[in-house]
């Protein structure tokens, strides 16, 4: 029989996924070993060397065991993330902490190119670019089926902790895709076996890169356009227009120091205008309002 009349056993700390939010909440499993019911536990979490309280009140009967949910707190980010549970002095002693550890998320530029590689299923794909507000700043899907294709987007993303979000409507995941900065740190990949979908968290640090610094003056306007949009101070320059999925709508080659370009042809919405000169590539975004 059992020999502590009170006896709490942290059996496991669920895994914590990467992360670049600077909260964080826990989830326990605690085991009653003893022969009393456990109704109240004084719950200690230290995350990086800052301990936090939780008093958890409930009924785990000897012998069984629950699911214990530890309020998120906030908590300074590291590389490498310690955190130790412990719970409170009784009879055993032994088994009353349990420690693990969990990472940062990766972290790159604020210009961020996705390939995205579409399958023959592509009507089931969606994807979504949330912020740390929970606001969806870039989305894409559905796409054709029967028409492999790569989409490559460009994302311009202030200084943020983002989620990088993957649907399949079918179940049975897709193409493979891929997040990466303008310096070439990767910040996604997956080969397409992500099932019903997946998300990943990364953040960005507000930096453009060299390459877009240096073409800054470049401005469009009006924004929102309707018929003609004016790219001011890109002489010689080649323009390419695409769509929010990638779709290459109109390009031209060469063009004056202040030029209108016609977008009298666009449906309303979101479009980016890559804009490139002697060897510099820089993207704004702009609006088609009807």
């Amino acid at each position: 029989g059992l020999t502590n009349a009170n006896d709490a056993n942290i059996r496991s700390i669920a895994d914590i996924d990467p992360t670049c939010s600077e909260n964080v909440g826990l989830a326990i499993n605690v085991q009653n070993l003893g022969q009393n019911p456990i109704t109240s536990l004084s719950i200690e979490y230290v995350i990086n060397g800052d301990t936090n309280t939780y008093n958890w009140t409930g009924n785990i009967l000897s012998l069984h065991s629950e699911d214990i949910e530890l309020p998120e707190v906030p908590f300074t980010l590291q590389g490498t993330n310690t955190v130790q549970v412990n719970l409170p002095s009784d009879d055993n002693n032994s088994n009353n902490s349990a420690s693990t550890t969990f990472d940062d998320a990766p972290s790159g530029t604020s210009t961020v190119d996705m390939e995205l590689h579409v399958n023959n299923q592509g009507n089931d794909t969606r994807w979504f670019v949330y912020d740390s507000s929970g606001t969806a700043v870039y989305h894409g899907g559905p796409y054709p089926n029967n028409n492999p294709q790569v989409v490559n987007v460009r994302f311009t993303l202030p200084a943020d902790c983002y989620e990088f979000r993957i649907l399949d409507i079918a179940n049975n995941g897709g193409g493979a895709i891929t997040l990466t900065d303008h310096e070439g740190t990767q910040l996604y990949h997956t080969n397409g076996n992500y099932g019903s979908g997946e998300r990943s968290p990364f953040s960005t640090n507000g930096i453009l890169g060299v390459t877009q610094n240096q073409l800054d003056n470049i401005s469009l306007y009006p924004n929102p356009a309707s018929s003609t949009i004016n790219v001011k101070n890109a002489e010689n320059a080649n323009i390419q227009v695409f769509d929010v999925l990638g779709k290459l709508i109109l390009s031209q080659q060469d063009i004056a120091m202040d030029a209108q370009i016609n977008v009298s042809q666009l449906q309303a919405g979101t479009y980016f205008m890559k804009i490139s000169k002697d060897n510099l590539v820089t993207t704004k975004r702009f609006l088609i309002a009807k």
